[in-house]
């Protein structure tokens, strides 16, 4: 009877030290499970304040900029017009009414073009506006200065219109599509058939860029 008692006695003081240590293990989880979630609320709030920190420099970056270089923020849709005639370099231009843009274009997409206007991506078509055809204009989001970049080109909406000339002729096209990819991603940037198509490419989100921003336009009657 005696051993029985103490076999009840060893067997419950188990039992109460299983569940005190299950116990432990579950206010342990739990606080670590706070904490984290503590850490995690306290670094985005950080992340978040440097990000609005980067983008007030920035803004004043765009400024200090647009005041000292900016050679075409100023610009009409007449004087690019008359400069594509006297330019070797110059190919067309851009005008974009919704968000008071007025650029220059040119073949290529280096540094040098990115910073005077925007620039037809390599190993795509020119500025032909013709169907099957899919031009690719990148130009930089802010960075260089407020009105000659893509920078308020997110923006756009479905249906909105642009401008692309050409020294023959004047193109409407209409927005139909916006996407974000990848840096690295270009299978979304393809030919159409029967499409006469431009996209506007630019750094996504501003001023993080680590993205890319596509606004997908077909050609339509003037």
């Amino acid at each position: 009877m005696v051993k029985h008692q103490n076999k009840d006695k060893r067997g419950r003081k188990l039992n109460n030290f299983i569940i005190i240590v299950g116990l432990f293990f579950i206010a342990s989880s739990l606080f670590l499970l706070v904490y984290s979630l503590q850490k995690d609320k306290e670094l985005k709030e950080i992340n978040m304040s440097k990000v609005e920190n980067f983008k007030i420099e920035r803004e004043k970056q765009n400024k200090d900029y647009l005041k000292k270089s900016d050679k075409f923020s100023n610009n009409t849709v007449g004087d690019l017009k008359n400069e594509i005639s006297n330019s070797k370099d110059m190919i067309g231009y851009i005008s974009i009414d919704k968000v008071n843009v007025v650029l220059p274009i040119y073949n290529g997409t280096y540094s040098a073009i990115l910073r005077k206007g925007v620039g037809v991506l390599e190993d795509m078509d020119t500025l032909t506006g013709e169907k099957g055809s899919t031009t690719v204009l990148a130009g930089h989001r802010g960075g260089y200065n407020n009105k000659s970049t893509f920078k308020e080109i997110d923006s756009l909406d479905i249906e909105d219109t642009f401008i692309v000339g050409n020294k023959n002729a004047d193109m409407k096209y209409k927005v139909i599509g916006k996407i974000v990819i990848e840096p690295d991603d270009w299978s979304q940037i393809k030919r159409v058939p029967g499409k006469a198509q431009v996209i506007l490419l630019t750094c996504h989100p501003y001023p993080i860029n680590n993205k890319r921003l596509l606004v997908i336009a077909e050609r339509v009657e003037i």
